[in-house]
């Protein structure tokens, strides 16, 4: 895979396309999230009041409200439902698109109401991801330690959320499955949690929980990414990415990074990720030693303003 084949959405105004040089592929107020939903592209636009674009469409990009305020994610369903996580006020937002990749102007809204233990944080709900689990779309609520599973007919989520509570402050921001299990990072605890999930009921029992990192610093965990038996976790603060064993959530390896990883992702051999205060995006060569996964250090860097999101098309 080259770097032509790399988007990365930024906290300015550009997604660009790695090459050289990199070029722009979209221009839009703070692009930091990209998805790529059955072959079309579309980005969020983090600001108070947020929008879902569509891009890398003959002619101007197209774009619709997300639902709220500061939306910083996107997941799709098959069946043709995008949805937009907004952190500002907690509103998961239901956006229907064609075989095309057009808005058809369908919605559903998922509000929220809630509060959590660290009162500067968790003032309010604050969806932070959301996936499809089974017949369910599960959402990371940060400001209110639940993960959110809403009922899917073909996409279309009902609005009667099962909730699954997660130790008090523990701020739950991304998820991986592996296996039977919902992995959590937990960015206000700094742990990472494995929940034994059941499919079908759309909730889940913490089984297991440790510290997400040892270095020094603090320790904001943020995305993680499931690669084999392995759990690779960005961790800002300390400015390291953490390997832990996906079984026990050992942590087995700490590597230096660029500083705030926000975001990361496997392409091809490497685990390219995007350090929002490095202005720069990193590649670790990933090592398939006998005792499994490792990561080696920065192997080298492209000069990015505020790179947020990494996606690899194909």
């Amino acid at each position: 895979m080259t770097d032509t084949s790399l988007l990365i959405g930024t906290g300015e105004w550009q997604v660009y396309r790695l090459g050289d040089p990199a070029r722009t592929e979209l221009t839009w107020p703070r692009p930091t999230f990209l998805l790529i939903h059955r072959g079309h592209h579309y980005a969020v636009s983090e600001i108070a009041a947020g929008e879902v674009v569509r891009f890398g469409i003959p002619g101007e990009p197209v774009s619709i409200g997300s639902g709220g305020a500061s939306p910083c994610h996107l997941s799709g369903h098959p069946g043709g439902w995008i949805y937009a996580s907004n952190y500002g006020n907690g509103t998961v937002r239901a956006i229907e698109v064609t075989d095309t990749g057009d808005f058809t102007g369908a919605i559903v809204d998922l509000p929220h109401d809630g509060t959590g233990p660290v009162t500067d944080r968790q003032e309010c709900s604050h969806a932070h991801f959301s996936m499809v689990v089974g017949d369910h779309l599960v959402v990371a609520d940060l400001g209110t330690d639940e993960l959110r599973a809403y009922p899917l007919a073909a996409g279309r989520p009902d609005d009667d959320p099962v909730l699954t509570r997660l130790p008090p402050g523990t701020g739950p921001r991304h998820l991986a499955r592996v296996g039977g299990d919902l992995v959590v990072t937990g960015e206000l605890s700094g742990e990472i949690l494995a929940l034994q999930w059941d499919v079908d009921a759309g909730r889940g029992q913490v089984r297991a929980r440790g510290p997400v990192a040892a270095a020094r610093g603090a320790h904001y965990a943020a995305h993680v990414e499931a690669v084999g038996d392995r759990l690779v976790v960005g961790v800002r603060g300390s400015n390291t990415l953490s390997v832990l064993a996906a079984d026990d959530l050992r942590l087995l390896q700490e590597v230096p990074t660029v500083a705030w990883p926000r975001h990361h992702a496997v392409v091809g051999d490497h685990l390219v990720v995007a350090g929002e205060r490095a202005d720069a995006v990193a590649w670790h060569p990933l090592i398939r030693a006998r005792e499994g996964l490792e990561l080696g250090p920065v192997e080298r860097t492209v000069k990015i303003a505020s790179p947020m999101c990494v996606l690899a098309e194909g």
